[in-house]
C-alpha cells in the first residue's frame, strides 16, 4: 500500500483503531485497524495491542446502507 495522505496523517510507530458494530452478531462487531510502518492490516479478532481510538457504529450508517438493506 502506498503512503497517501491519510496515513501519513498517523502517529509514528503502531496505531490501532476499533470498529465496533453493536447491531450485529457479537462474533462478527469487533474490527480492528493496525497502522504501522506505513502499512494497514484488517484484523476479525483482537490483535493484542493498545486501542488508540474506538469507533462504535451501526453497520448501516457505515456502509451507506447497501450491505443493510
Amino acid at each position: 500500500m502506498s503512503e497517501g495522505p491519510a496515513l501519513a496523517a498517523v502517529p509514528v510507530g503502531r496505531t490501532v483503531v476499533r470498529f465496533r458494530f453493536p447491531d450485529v452478531a457479537p462474533r462478527l462487531s469487533d474490527w480492528w485497524l493496525v497502522i504501522s510502518a506505513g502499512e494497514a492490516d484488517v484484523c476479525d479478532e483482537d490483535p493484542g495491542y493498545d486501542v488508540a481510538v474506538t469507533v462504535t457504529s451501526d453497520v448501516r450508517a457505515e456502509s451507506g446502507g447497501g450491505l443493510a438493506r
